[in-house]
């Protein structure tokens, strides 16, 4: 009978599971069941490591027996099986950890015996397999000596501080290293262009923007850095080195200034900046201190100020700011550029097929401050700055939101059975002498204008608005 008839699929064209899954501020990255490392997205620093500053629109190869990665702001990291930490991308805050502010197009092996890696916005950490956290990138020095700090003081109250001290720091607040160095409000920080020990028997770790979290052997969760928005959970708006928050913790997760964890009884805690909802407890105010959300959770991710958690049954649940549909549920939850709800069915259909129509301006979607479902049989997240991907139980990537590689306000699979090749070698120079002539790419980080979304995420090759996800 027909409807028996099944067409072969190739065996070239046939598409590996995916595993592992990594957002960052605008590219991404994920991990197939066969190790291969794949990347996809803006590349104006070379934080996709293919050796060029191609923005890629569909994934393309980047390393082989990859066991863990993690996508920054600008930079990204991976960890093979032979347990080497390779870095790639912006390195202007040290954050790659070669002991330099050179950027890179193409991977740099930082440290061995690494076993898993986690990426902020200017900072990097990670693990090794002995159970020590190691940091490199935009926070203060390691404190190795009380003169060293008399000393830095002493450079900050200079008349020279321009000249002397600006080429070595970044202006971030909060020792997020955790090295005990606290400098005062308004004062830059300094970087740590290698990586420096910060704790031991350490199980998990995730960084923020400003900020980070790890977990121990024994289930205690501990937080640093910058704390203006109680992203550290303590009460209090005052950044700190590694300061105990919890027990019995599993997982964490680190929003630009929000974090996120779930206790081994599958309880989902929040804390931190709530302005748009992404802490899930139904306001916008905010908490100084963790308030729970949700129960049986099994996976969370924190966006720029957006949050995702996966339960046990494999429901995939989202809050907090939506104004890309980085939530993915923009059905119910449309308005026009007046802040109008559009109910017209028809209209929305229009708006749909044609991403959006040229006299609605620039679309917005209303942010949610309770949890809302968007899809099920899920088993991983990741949350990027207005973006989202999600791995499910067949192993396909879903995406949602804007950027270069993401374009929908529904979630579509990513088409990852005809990836792009990679160069066989670098085509952008990574010396500062040579990087001189190069002009510095801007990603811009708002909405596309009505009807230009140029990036469909299904690896087409279409424009979004000619495309509507079907592979």
């Amino acid at each position: 009978m027909k409807d028996q008839q099944t067409s072969a699929q190739p065996a070239a064209a046939r598409q590996t599971p995916i595993v592992t899954v990594s957002a960052g501020a605008e590219h991404s990255l994920y991990i197939t069941s066969d190790g291969k490392l794949w990347a996809m997205g803006p590349n104006n620093c070379g934080q996709l490591g293919d050796g060029t500053d191609t923005q890629r629109h569909s994934p393309v190869q980047i390393a082989s027996n990859v066991t863990a990665a993690a996508a920054g702001g600008e930079h990204s990291l991976y960890v093979t099986s032979d347990g080497k930490l390779w870095a790639m991308g912006q390195n202007g805050c040290g954050q790659l950890g070669d002991g330099t502010d050179t950027r890179r197009h193409t991977p740099v092996q930082i440290a061995s015996n690494v076993s898993t890696v986690a990426a902020g916005t200017t900072h990097s950490l990670y693990i090794t397999r002995d159970g020590n956290l190691w940091g490199m990138g935009g926070g203060t020095q390691i404190i190795e000596k009380i003169m060293e700090r008399r000393i830095i003081r002493h450079i900050f109250r200079s008349d020279t501080f321009q000249t002397t001290v600006w080429r070595e720091t970044h202006n971030q607040f909060g020792d997020k290293l955790g090295d005990n160095t606290t400098l005062a409000r308004g004062m830059p920080t300094l970087v740590r262009r290698t990586p420096v020990q910060i704790a031991s028997n350490v199980i998990a770790v995730a960084a923020g923007e400003t900020h980070s979290l790890y977990v121990t052997r024994d289930g205690a969760l501990w937080t640093m850095g910058q704390n203006e928005h109680g992203q550290l959970g303590d009460g209090t708006s005052c950044g700190h080195a590694p300061m105990q928050i919890a027990s019995n913790v599993s997982a964490v997760a680190a929003g630009s200034q929000h974090s996120l964890y779930v206790t081994n009884d599958g309880k989902l805690w929040a804390m931190g900046q709530g302005d748009d909802g992404q802490l899930g407890d139904g306001n916008t105010l905010g908490s100084f201190t963790p308030v729970q959300i949700a129960s049986d959770v099994i996976a969370v991710a924190a966006g720029a100020a957006h949050s995702l958690y996966v339960t046990r049954d494999g429901k995939l649940w989202g809050m907090g700011r939506n104004s890309s549909a980085q939530l993915g549920d923009c059905d119910s939850i449309m308005v026009d550029n007046m802040g109008r709800p559009i109910e017209d069915k028809r209209t929305l259909m229009l708006l749909k097929r044609a991403s959006m129509i040229d006299e609605y301006g620039t679309p917005n979607f209303e942010n949610q401050p309770a949890p809302v479902q968007i899809a099920s049989d899920v088993i991983a997240v990741a949350a990027g700055d207005e973006h989202s991907l999600y791995i499910t139980r067949d192993g396909k990537l879903w995406a949602m939101g804007t950027g270069p590689a993401v374009g929908s306000y529904t979630p579509v699979p990513v088409e990852t059975r005809v990836p792009e090749t990679r160069p066989a070698a670098p085509v952008v120079p990574d010396t500062p002498e040579e990087q001189n002539h190069l002009t510095e790419v801007t990603i811009r980080r708002e909405f596309p204008k009505v009807g230009r979304n140029d990036s469909c995420p299904c690896g087409s090759g279409k424009k979004f608005k000619n495309c509507h996800g079907k592979m």
